[in-house]
C-alpha cells in the first residue's frame, strides 16, 4: 500500500494543486456558512455561531483552511479520521446533551 501511495504522489500533477489554489476565492464567495445561524431565532444563536466558526476554521484565511482540510483528508489514510458535527440552528449544542443536572437544558 505504501508503494502504491508513493507512486501516486510522484505521479501527482503539480498543476492540479495550482488549479485548486486559483479556485479558492470563488469557493470562498460561493455562500455564507453562517447565514442560517444569523437568521435563526434560537436562544443560543451566538454560541452556535462561535461553534461553527471554530469547527470550520472560519477565522483562518481560506488558503490556509485548504491545507487544514487537506491534512484532514490525509488522516483517512492513516486511520485517524474522526468526523465532526456542524451545529445547526434550532438544535441543542453537543455540550447540552452532556450536562447531567436536574434542571432542564436552556438551549
Amino acid at each position: 500500500m505504501l508503494t502504491f501511495l508513493s507512486r501516486r504522489l510522484i505521479a501527482f500533477d503539480p498543476r492540479a494543486a495550482g488549479r485548486v489554489v486559483r479556485r479558492l476565492p470563488a469557493v470562498r464567495h460561493a455562500g455564507d456558512p453562517l447565514d442560517d445561524l444569523r437568521t435563526s431565532t434560537a436562544r443560543n444563536k451566538e454560541e452556535l455561531i462561535q461553534q461553527r466558526i471554530a469547527l470550520l476554521n472560519l477565522n483562518v484565511p481560506a488558503p490556509l483552511r485548504y491545507f487544514i482540510w487537506l491534512g484532514g483528508v490525509l488522516k483517512v489514510f492513516i486511520g485517524q479520521f474522526r468526523p465532526r458535527q456542524v451545529p445547526q440552528a434550532g438544535r441543542p449544542s453537543p455540550t447540552c446533551s452532556l450536562r447531567r443536572s436536574a434542571s432542564p437544558c436552556n438551549c
